[in-house]
């Protein structure tokens, strides 16, 4: 017990019994100052940081740029900062969300800014970043087939979009679920044949 301010110093027992093992540190650093990603050899930095510095700039160019929303910078904030862990911190599975959050970001940006118009970017930017997750997984050694192929249907359905916006067919919006549905069920009854 510290006597100037009557707080106890050290390792306290959060709980009896069983949960024993649990202990906290009263009186140490708060819990949200230790968010971060340390590798092995002492090599560490605050996500905390990264991403209050991430925010900080986003607002700063939302402030010259105002066109781009708030989900926006959200979204690009994340994905950077998941980026910073996977190529800063060596996690490797983190570049799953990097990946997926930095795809988003990027079709709300470029539509936001007027850079393109029309529908299917966000399928287009995310069947890329999924591409991407594949393509990584193979430099590391991880099986992502499921990314591959998931990216190539999104990159399919928005280069569709692409071209029926871009030629005016505006009544084949209903094409494309039932198209998915087809490609699915034949799937489903691909591998339920082939394993029986």
């Amino acid at each position: 017990m510290d006597p100037h301010d009557g707080t106890a110093r050290g390792t306290v027992e959060t709980e009896p019994g069983w949960r024993s093992r649990q202990a906290r540190v009263v009186g140490g650093e708060p819990e949200w100052g230790k968010w971060g990603w340390s590798r092995g050899g002492g090599r560490s930095f605050s996500l905390l940081g990264v991403l209050l510095v991430l925010l900080g700039i986003g607002l700063l160019i939302r402030f010259v740029q105002p066109a781009i929303s708030l989900t926006s910078l959200t979204l690009l904030v994340l994905g950077i900062a998941s980026g910073a862990v996977w190529l800063l911190g060596g996690v490797r599975g983190a570049f799953v969300p990097a990946a997926l959050l930095l795809s988003l970001a990027l079709a709300r940006l470029v539509v936001e800014l007027g850079v393109v118009s029309g529908g299917g970017w966000t399928a287009l930017f995310l069947g890329l970043g999924l591409a991407s997750i594949w393509a990584v997984g193979r430099w590391q050694r991880t099986k992502r087939e499921w990314a591959l192929w998931l990216g190539l249907i999104l990159v399919l359905i928005g280069l569709a979009q692409l071209a029926v916006g871009a030629v005016g067919f505006q009544d084949l919006g209903l094409l494309w679920p039932a198209l998915i549905i087809v490609i699915g069920g034949a799937l489903l009854l691909r591998s339920r044949f082939s394993a029986a």
